[in-house]
């Protein structure tokens, strides 16, 4: 039996009914949807499979305001498509128009918006953030994570292949050495959405931009994904991020 979505997700979709726009997908694929609306609109993106349902990983969140896009009243978000995605709804609980779904262009980067460059105000590429923000700065916008207990961002589920390297990095922001290392750490998940391995061993999964590294020196470090494994996450701790990657590492050690 296949998995479908938790049943609070789902209640909560159905409160968000004003209008459906739906658009066929390729799965692991990297998309984006633009509308316009009239104010922050409350909406999800529904992903279904080839029998019309929708398996566990299958519904993408958001109020709207942190998803607005460079034009006035313009909204985007960028995904990727799930591996078992045949369709694409967007669904919203307010009047939007203008709708369209389009595939982005390929990139040397797997991660979404890796130099924030969608908008101080648009957070694609970002599963979850706690007390962060992203600032404008003199040299581009910036992820600030805040400096607490509470504090963290975690990265959209990046489609990876069994087997294959993986290099995550990341530039600091700011001027001179901070006084504290900043933290990165990694899992991978099966198709399903499960993390593999122990739970303990994914903080083991980790490497640190110490505070003596300059700004502008790119710290980095590769992660091979085990068997059975689907996605990659990472979760960033307490900093601020001018740039995250993630890339593909060929067979030479080389960004594909």
């Amino acid at each position: 039996m296949k998995k479908i979505f938790s049943l609070a997700a789902f209640l909560a979709g159905t409160l968000l009914s004003a209008a459906d726009f739906s658009a066929e997908v390729r799965p692991d694929v990297k998309y984006r949807v633009v509308f316009t609306a009239p104010a922050p609109p409350e909406w999800q993106i529904r992903f279904t499979d080839a029998d019309g349902n929708i398996p566990l990983g299958g519904i993408l969140s958001s109020s709207g305001e942190r998803y607005r896009g460079t034009e006035k009243n313009t909204y985007v978000r960028e995904f990727y498509t799930p591996h078992f995605a045949k369709k694409a709804t967007l669904r919203t609980k307010d009047k939007v128009e203008n709708v369209r779904f389009e595939a982005v262009g390929n990139s040397k980067y797997l991660n979404l918006n890796p130099e924030f460059r969608l908008g101080s105000e648009n957070y694609s590429g970002y599963a979850r953030t706690t007390q962060s923000v992203i600032r404008k700065g003199a040299d581009g916008n910036y992820l600030e994570v805040s400096d607490s207990r509470y504090g963290m961002t975690l990265t959209d589920p990046v489609p990876v292949t069994p087997g294959r390297t993986y290099r995550v990095s990341l530039r600091r922001e700011g001027p001179g050495n901070p006084k504290k290392n900043i933290g990165v750490y990694i899992r991978f998940l099966d198709k399903t959405g499960n993390v593999l391995d122990n739970q303990r061993d994914y903080w083991k999964q980790s490497f640190t931009f110490y505070a003596n590294w300059k700004n502008d020196f790119p710290a980095s470090k590769q992660f091979t994904a085990p068997p059975s494994a689907a996605f990659l996450e990472c979760l960033l701790l307490d900093g601020k991020f001018a740039a995250f990657y993630l890339t593909e590492e060929n067979k030479r050690g080389q960004a594909r």
